[in-house]
């Protein structure tokens, strides 16, 4: 295993950690978080297609209460083609333009990235009853030309000196598969189940 400290993508403060596979790039400056994961002269992973679960649609008028919140920042333009709302999925594609950034009260347990044959799933927690961040955030995606960003956060926690916390997130990556394009969100769905059942 390699360890050391180098700039990536204009920021100073880095740490590359790779073996004979595998690289990734921890951000420390503003994290510390993942801004790279890539197989040794491969792809970074996060400069991809990202795929977010969206809750199952409900009826009017049997269903009063909402049951999803989308929090945006001020650079955030959401008549930009890279993003589109499906009824199934929320569809971002990553390119070579400025930053967007949006949060969710992220339900749905998952989220992941396309990029060619290969699928990242990652799982997204939530913990029912307690506050998060960026009203109410405990998931969020951010891109630039760099890459983008797919960060499930934790709740507000008291820690007094000595304790500590713990957020978990379980990663999966499949190689060689094939899923229709996200336009066709019903056979996505039924493309990706089982990959999602080996990760929750």
């Amino acid at each position: 295993m390699v360890t050391e400290h180098f700039e990536f993508a204009g920021w100073t403060d880095n740490l590359r950690l790779a073996n004979d596979q595998v690289e990734v790039v921890i951000l420390r400056e503003a994290g510390p978080r993942i801004i790279s994961l890539r197989p040794l002269n491969g792809f970074n992973v996060f400069k991809v297609v990202a795929v977010i679960p969206q809750p199952p649609l409900g009826t009017h008028p049997n269903d009063f209460l909402p049951n999803r919140s989308l929090t945006l920042w001020p650079f955030t333009d959401l008549s930009d083609d890279r993003i589109r709302f499906g009824q199934l999925f929320i569809r971002f594609r990553q390119a070579d333009r400025g930053p967007i950034k949006f949060g969710l009260r992220h339900t749905e347990k998952w989220a992941g990235y396309v990029l060619g044959d290969h699928l990242f799933l990652k799982t997204i927690p939530l913990i029912k009853g307690k506050q998060y961040p960026d009203l109410g955030s405990n998931f969020e995606l951010f891109t630039n030309e760099e890459f983008l960003e797919l960060e499930s956060l934790g709740p507000y926690e008291e820690i007094s000196p000595g304790q500590t916390a713990k957020h978990t997130e379980i990663w999966v990556v499949f190689s060689g598969i094939r899923l229709p394009h996200l336009y066709d969100e019903e056979g996505f769905a039924e493309a990706i189940d089982p990959y999602l059942k080996q990760l929750l």
